[in-house]
């Protein structure tokens, strides 16, 4: 995932106590996520926007499982040497920041130079 400066036994154990409570924290995500697209509108709008398209379902069933993936990533990095020491995991947490979503990696693998600030691309709602 990136480098941590940890050891692999440290970063097996930290991660074997991550997995006993995610099941947990997954359901709150999940919770939390489809309360908020409900609040705000957000799961109607972008259901209107998706009608007959075939994919209204993944408002309410694919965007709250990415959603989640992102933040036990973010917890994950928290965990394994700080967010600061993963260029995505910063991204990432700045993309949430900004009211937006990371979706898709467009440019060079991050092994041959490509970097989240120029690859990283965004799902945003648009402003009025």
């Amino acid at each position: 995932m990136y480098q941590s400066g940890l050891d692999d036994d440290l970063v097996f154990e930290t991660n074997r106590r991550h997995s006993r409570g995610s099941d947990e924290v997954t359901a709150w995500h999940f919770q939390l996520i489809k309360t908020q697209l409900k609040a705000t509108g957000a799961g109607a709008l972008l259901s209107d926007l998706l009608k007959g398209r075939n994919e209204e379902f993944r408002v309410f069933d694919q965007l709250p499982n990415e959603l989640d993936a992102h933040l036990n990533f973010l917890e994950s990095a928290a965990a394994l040497g700080g967010i600061d020491v993963s260029p995505i995991a910063s991204a990432y947490l700045r993309c949430l920041e900004a009211g937006t979503m990371a979706c898709a990696w467009v440019g060079l693998p991050q092994d041959e130079g490509g970097t989240p600030e120029h690859c990283l691309r965004h799902l945003a709602p648009q402003r009025a």
